[in-house]
């Protein structure tokens, strides 16, 4: 790893969250930065985060799974982040009211949400999963 600092990246991701603000994207910014850098810096972002809001990682959400946009993102794997208890938001019917106030650019996604009875075992197939 050349160029960059992975606790400084964290910050600043932190930082913007805060503010609500945009940054340049990472990748532009520090070619040299991988994946497992990036997953690294994720996980000092969301320590950060919690230790200033007091939320808690309450899942995993998985992006990109779908292959056909990879090339146009530049992504070539699907990737996962944190789900917090603080902005996971269960509506009740269609009048359910979500606060956009502090988001830069909120965007409507559903998302299929589901919790699971224990931990998966790592190396789990598809069986141990169902």
């Amino acid at each position: 790893m050349t160029g960059f600092d992975k606790h400084d990246i964290a910050t600043e991701i932190e930082e913007a969250r805060r503010a609500a603000s945009l940054v340049e994207p990472f990748s532009r910014r520090f070619p040299l930065l991988d994946l497992e850098d990036a997953y690294d810096i994720l996980q000092a972002a969301s320590v950060m985060r919690s230790i200033a809001t007091g939320s808690r990682p309450t899942g995993r959400k998985i992006g990109f799974t779908n292959k056909t946009i990879w090339e146009l993102y530049g992504v070539y794997a699907p990737i996962w982040g944190w789900m917090y208890d603080d902005t996971l938001q269960l509506l009740d019917g269609a009048d359910g009211v979500v606060d956009a106030g502090s988001l830069c650019q909120p965007r409507a996604e559903p998302e299929v949400v589901f919790r699971l009875g224990e931990d998966i075992p790592a190396g789990a197939g598809i069986e141990q999963v169902a």
